[in-house]
């Protein structure tokens, strides 16, 4: 079974503002289940790509880098921003929030893809990892 989802975005070309992040996936705040997002850039920053790469329960999601990378590459992106949610309304990043970031950021490395931010959308807020120095 295959699972990712893939929907349009409200933007095509990525304005470096996690506050647009924020408002193109303010709606995974009412969700009740983990969901992790990635949107794909080109090297202009247009959106190559905005899709789930995986749905989980209530505290957690199983990400696989490998199925990002996939889905990148195969949308030409050289950049990518994720994006996940905390149906907690809590934004602040776990310890396993911070070390899948850094995961993906060593593995896109090898690709020559830049992971430009990590956005995690709660209750009519979110935490960008750029913003805070994280990334």
């Amino acid at each position: 079974m295959k699972l990712f989802i893939k929907e349009k975005c409200s933007f095509t070309v990525y304005a470096s503002s996690p506050e647009q992040v924020f408002q193109e996936f303010k709606n995974l705040a009412d969700a009740d289940q983990e969901s992790l997002w990635i949107l794909g850039l080109n090297a202009k920053n247009r959106v190559m790509c905005k899709e789930m790469v995986s749905l989980g329960g209530i505290d957690s999601a199983v990400v696989y880098p490998r199925v990002i990378l996939k889905r990148l590459l195969m949308t030409d992106s050289s950049s990518v921003i994720v994006i996940h949610n905390h149906p907690s309304g809590h934004v602040e990043p776990s310890a396993d929030d911070i070390r899948l970031t850094a995961t993906i950021k060593d593995a896109c490395k090898t690709l020559d893809i830049r992971v430009l931010d990590h956005v995690v959308v709660g209750e009519n807020q979110y935490f960008s990892f750029c913003e805070r120095g994280i990334l």
